[in-house]
């Protein structure tokens, strides 16, 4: 992408793995086709800290430092951030009059995913942790596998409630792989106090726009910097 947000190349690859290996290999071929991107930033399924990866839906990549291997290698800026704090950014960019909101993403399989913006700007924690619901008290792993198939409102329902009242957001997206007609009910939550709940269909989108916002304002910041 260019400043103005317009597609200058673009190409899909498909892996069964999902290796360290195959990544850099496949990012090596993106940069042979443009030697004039500055920034390279990268949404991923998982928990970053600095560049070090914990949980993360590429078990190869996790207890690993991404963001060393790919600099042995690669000159650009790299910006390693979770795929939902990415679409929580774009999502916070088309719904900008909400100054706090929040992203979640109930997928099919595996656990939810939620990114947190407070005033305007990315919570994530002092470990990046922040936005974990699937480590939530209420339900062992096993229960959420379970009400993710067989109650999947009732689940989502109470991490929405968590996140009222934790941080009293305006609003909420809700993107559910599971949930075709999402009616959200919150009736332990006041209404005055309640969030307006937006449903959101693309989320890849979000996460486009998200990884665009974060790329021009570090390119913004090193141009005011000189």
């Amino acid at each position: 992408m260019d400043l103005h947000d317009q597609i200058v190349y673009q190409k899909n690859y498909s892996s069964l793995k999902g290796t360290v290996e195959e990544f850099l290999k496949m990012l090596k071929k993106v940069l042979k086709k443009d030697q004039e991107i500055a920034v390279i930033c990268l949404s991923l399924p998982g928990v970053c800290d600095q560049g070090m990866i914990d949980l993360c839906d590429f078990e190869d990549f996790q207890n690993k430092n991404i963001l060393e291997i790919l600099k042995k290698e690669i000159k650009q800026k790299i910006i390693i951030e979770n795929d939902v704090n990415c679409a929580s950014i774009g999502f916070y960019h088309q719904y900008s009059h909400y100054q706090n909101s929040a992203l979640i993403y109930q997928p099919a399989v595996d656990y939810v995913g939620c990114g947190m913006i407070i005033q305007g700007k990315l919570y994530n924690g002092f470990s990046h942790f922040a936005g974990e619901l699937r480590c939530l008290p209420f339900y062992d792993h096993l229960q959420q596998v379970r009400l993710l198939k067989d109650a999947p409102q009732e689940l989502l329902e109470k991490q929405i409630v968590t996140l009222c009242c934790v941080l009293n957001l305006e609003a909420i997206g809700i993107c559910s792989d599971v949930l075709k007609d999402i009616q959200i009910s919150l009736p332990t939550i006041p209404l005055k106090h309640q969030p307006q709940i937006i449903k959101i269909n693309q989320l890849y989108t979000l996460i486009k726009e998200g990884l665009f916002q974060i790329g021009k304002n570090q390119m913004i910041g090193e141009m005011n910097n000189e």
